[in-house]
């Protein structure tokens, strides 16, 4: 007798609007369309200031001592983090200032293509520092990383986050650095096939 297959289909359907421009819309609001005090250009800049990202490498420099980080490396990473750090102001800092300044009526979706542009230039810095920064360590200090930092040093997963982390299965640090990739929502039907 033949034993029963079981495949378990998982489909997900996004109705709304990703949760992120759900977000950025509800945080301009206040204030504007809705009751609330309007967010100022610092507040809005401190909480965009990365785009929701990591910087890899900043954490990286918070485990010198666990990584063993020669003083070499800790130089170099320390070069890299400046560097990146400042550019990422840069994007951020234009987005903050353009929302804390939108009247009461703006048009929402040249808020949420001003973000996705500033979004997308982040992680294309990041795209660019990734080889670099798996240059400057050792596999062994590789290994020792937390799995949701060696995906911020991988391209094909930075690639995907690329224009947000919506579609992502609800995995934000996922990705191929161990993470375990989660599929939220939906319905969900069992189909058995028997032969």
């Amino acid at each position: 007798m033949r034993q029963p297959v079981v495949v378990t289909a998982m489909l997900r359907y996004d109705l709304a609007p990703t949760r992120e421009r759900q977000m950025l819309t509800q945080q301009i609001d206040r204030g504007r369309r809705t009751n609330g005090t309007k967010a100022a250009e610092p507040m809005i800049r401190a909480m965009y200031q990365n785009g929701g990202l990591v910087n890899p490498v900043a954490t990286i420099l918070r485990q010198s001592d666990s990584l063993r980080l020669s003083q070499k490396q800790a130089d170099s990473l320390a070069t890299v983090n400046r560097w990146y750090s400042i550019r990422v102001d840069s994007i951020w800092t234009p987005f903050a200032k353009y929302v804390g300044s939108l009247p009461d009526k703006y048009d929402p979706d040249e808020a949420y293509a001003r973000y996705i542009k500033a979004r997308q230039a982040t992680v294309d810095m990041l795209i660019k520092l990734a080889p670099e920064m798996k240059r400057l360590l050792t596999a062994e200090q590789l290994r020792k990383l937390p799995s949701f930092i060696v995906s911020y040093l991988d391209v094909q997963y930075l690639s995907s986050i690329r224009s947000g982390t919506a579609g992502a299965g609800g995995n934000t640090f996922g990705g191929s650095g161990g993470g375990t990739t989660a599929v939220m929502g939906g319905g969900m039907q069992t189909i058995t096939i028997m032969r």
